[in-house]
């Protein structure tokens, strides 16, 4: 993990344990388990009152096909990645696990400063099947002229409140 932001302090990587509903701090080095989510502080030089832009930039063979990952038991909140090299459909994914999910997903945009070492849950934008609720402005437009080329992947955050015991992205 610490390829992704190799300036970032080696306590500032983690992962979400939904059997006891807390943050697990993960050692820098541990390789990424493919489909499981992890938040990773940005580098040290980072300032923590204005926003910054890092590009994280992840190497090796792209994932392809269907990916299981274990989750929390029922009404628990877990934290999953987008274990692919492109968008994931929210539509297509919601409904391939409607007795899985409540139907809600949230994803994760840390577009406001973290304030007191806390940060706002205003950054959660909100997707269900009827719609979305945004959040505020980015620090770039998102806009990604990149041609998929294996190189680079964008690694979509996504906190569920999950219904069961493994989720099918």
């Amino acid at each position: 993990m610490i390829d992704v932001s190799p300036n970032t302090p080696l306590d500032k990587f983690y992962s979400f344990d939904a059997s006891s509903d807390s943050w697990f701090n993960e050692l820098s080095t541990t390789a990424m388990t493919v489909g499981k989510g992890y938040i990773i502080r940005g580098p040290e030089s980072f300032s923590g009152a204005v926003k910054g832009y890092h590009e994280a930039v992840f190497v090796g063979v792209p994932n392809n096909g269907l990916v299981s990952i274990p989750v929390g038991a029922t009404d628990t909140s877990n934290l999953i990645g987008n274990p692919y090299p492109s968008a994931i459909d929210a539509n297509l994914f919601i409904n391939a696990n409607n007795g899985i999910l409540e139907g809600t997903i949230y994803f994760w945009t840390h577009n406001t400063a973290i304030n007191n070492n806390v940060y706002t849950s205003d950054d959660y934008a909100v997707y269900n099947s009827l719609g979305g609720v945004g959040t505020s402005a980015s620090l770039s437009s998102g806009v990604n002229n990149t041609k998929p080329d294996g190189k680079n992947c964008f690694l979509l955050k996504l906190f569920l409140s999950l219904l069961s015991m493994v989720a099918e992205l």
